[in-house]
């Protein structure tokens, strides 16, 4: 599981660690670089064998924060993500029907995953074959693999890490710091330990996922992806498509890739999805099929429903993808996040799991790491960052629902969606502003 520790620079502790694993690298590379800028010593304790990712074939959109976060940490490298002016809807035939200018930044897993790696602590990638240098004020860092935590316990004022060795089994040890901070994702062992009735729902419907090369489509279909992030709704869902960095990060047109999320209702007991959760293996998954498990006959099926139901650009792309993946969509709220007298805090997914739609997830775990270097710098106290956690993932949460309602739920769902998002807002302004208030 991805679990961060770290004292102080200055402090006599010398075996301070940092943990994650993939389900939570993105928010623990996040925090690992944040704590190593400040000059604390910080350890990543990896559950993964390898440093090396297999190419995870999925976009993803930085947020406003993410951005703001790579920007300031990683001035001077080259781009890592493509400035997107906004939105359009397609209509039938691959017309724009309507647009929204909504700057985003868009990129993929593995560009913004190996670009923290070469932050965090060097390592050399062909995404990113030069990492820079180390500043003179920066903390030691170690990115530790085989290494699975199984318990944080409390001991001396210090938080207590236990892990197996998962290379040698049956071996192991514990180590010391001050804070540990899990960044493992909605299946923390530590979230489930310590919340036990905790649940993650399913919310009716998954998400088909691909990416094809730019050159595998014909031009209409590239010029229409070239800047912008397309929508097309249908009867039983919608989808979204956009250009991400190719496979080795590169970012010009004609080497990109083009990436599509395809949201489709599929109720929880029909057999469909049990057909599509089911690997080549006959194994049945719950969360996500693994790139390239898919069997070829259920692909095949839902290319032939892509032809009757998608607009001609999109059904360019269901039908070059080589290898789709499958995900069930679920959501689960954390209602703490500091654990242990603030010895131990829950970042990213581990505290707000939510859905997709929004394309929060790294925008949210830049957020957490931001607060939190707020509360190092003493310009926030923990209880106040955990309050401020806890309401980003609520906002960022009802910001999903309410996209999901408005193309896949009702009239009815969509309006009650909109009026509790538009409650949540105008409630945190007055808490706000009384707090300003009792300042004064």
């Amino acid at each position: 599981m991805p679990l961060f520790c770290y004292p102080a620079r200055d402090n006599v502790l010398n075996e301070p660690y940092t943990a994650k694993r993939p389900g939570g690298s993105i928010a623990g590379l996040l925090h690992g670089i944040m704590l190593k800028r400040l000059g604390h010593s910080v350890r990543i304790l990896e559950r993964s064998l390898s440093s090396t990712r297999a190419n995870h074939a999925a976009g993803m959109g930085t947020g406003a924060k993410g951005h703001d976060f790579m920007s300031n940490y990683d001035p001077s490298a080259p781009p890592h993500a493509f400035h997107c002016p906004g939105y359009q809807t397609l209509d039938g035939q691959s017309g724009v029907k309507r647009t929204l200018n909504a700057p985003l930044w868009l990129t993929s897993w593995d560009v913004i995953y190996y670009r923290l790696r070469a932050l965090f602590d060097g390592l050399s990638s062909p995404i990113f074959p030069t990492p820079p240098e180390a500043r003179e004020d920066d903390g030691a860092v170690s990115f530790e693999l085989a290494s699975h935590v199984t318990d944080v316990t409390v001991e001396d004022d210090f938080a207590v890490v236990h892990y197996d060795d998962l290379k040698q089994p049956g071996t192991g040890g514990t180590r010391r710091a001050h804070l540990v901070i899990d960044a493992s994702g909605a299946y923390s062992v530590m979230r489930q330990r310590l919340m036990p009735t905790l649940t993650h729902p399913y919310a009716g419907f998954v998400a088909w996922r691909g990416t094809v090369p730019e050159s595998a489509v014909p031009a209409a279909t590239r010029n229409l992806f070239e800047t912008r992030f397309n929508i097309f709704p249908m009867k039983d869902g919608y989808i979204v498509g956009y250009a991400v960095p190719g496979e080795g990060g590169e970012m010009e047109p004609g080497q990109r890739l083009l990436n599509y999320v395809w949201y489709q209702l599929m109720p929880e007991d029909s057999p469909k999805l049990k057909r599509a959760m089911t690997d080549v293996s006959g194994h049945t998954h719950r969360n996500t099929l693994p790139f390239g498990m898919m069997k070829p006959e259920v692909w095949a099926e839902q290319v032939a429903h892509a032809q009757s139901v998608l607009t001609p650009a999109f059904f360019d792309l269901v039908k070059a993808t080589q290898k789709p993946f499958i995900s069930t969509i679920r959501d689960s709220y954390a209602p703490k996040a500091s654990f242990y007298g603030g010895r131990l805090l829950l970042v990213g997914e581990a505290v707000a799991l939510h859905r997709p739609n929004s394309g929060m997830a790294m925008n949210q775990a830049a957020i957490h790491c931001l607060l939190l270097r707020d509360v190092l710098q003493g310009k926030m106290t923990i209880q106040q960052w955990e309050t401020a956690v806890l309401e980003v993932g609520r906002r960022f949460g009802l910001l999903s629902v309410l996209i999901v309602d408005w193309f896949l739920g009702s009239r009815f769902g969509f309006v009650r969606s909109l009026m509790r998002f538009a409650f949540h807002l105008v409630w945190q302004r007055l808490m706000t502003f009384r707090k300003r208030l009792a300042r004064l």
